[in-house]
């Protein structure tokens, strides 16, 4: 009996154990390849929507192999982040209104890329230092909200 317990002691402290060593990312663009090895080459496993939580089973490279699903493969780490993706507001009050006549089709590459990892907080520390952007100054620009009425205002003085 006292053999069982110790076993059942040593089991219950090896889970704990595996389950504080993992970590969690979430995946950042809408959505996300699992593949079957670390390459875009590899043959897909599973796809995970913006949001998702994945489990970490361990990092090589640029990549990690995750669990999700029930299944595992692995992700490119330009596609997940350790926070959660952060809902993008528009700076429109009103949601109707068409301004696609004038706006760009196609985002760059560069600008795609960026924007399927998302900003995280410990991507701004490090890219802030290295960069110096002035995050704070974007997020006061973030928090703008324009009116329909300023909007048509501006067009005006456009014309």
């Amino acid at each position: 009996m006292f053999r069982y317990i110790r076993l059942m002691v040593l089991a219950v402290s090896a889970l704990l154990l595996v389950a504080a060593g993992s970590s969690v990312l979430y995946v950042q663009s809408s959505k996300a390849k699992i593949m079957k090895s670390p390459s875009f080459k590899s043959k897909v496993v599973v796809t995970a929507k913006k949001g998702a939580e994945l489990q970490v089973i361990k990092k090589k490279g640029s990549w990690y192999e995750v669990r999700v699903d029930g299944k595992t493969g692995w992700v490119s780490r330009l596609l997940v982040s350790k926070s959660q993706p952060i809902n993008k507001v528009s700076v429109f009050a009103r949601a109707d209104r068409d301004i696609s006549s004038k706006a760009r089709r196609r985002a760059s590459v560069m600008t795609t890329a960026a924007a399927a990892r998302g900003l995280a907080e410990d991507d701004r520390r490090r890219l802030g230092s290295e960069t110096r952007i002035d995050y704070a100054a974007l997020e006061k620009v973030e928090a703008i909200a324009v009116t329909e009425a300023e909007v048509d205002t501006f067009v005006g003085q456009i014309k």
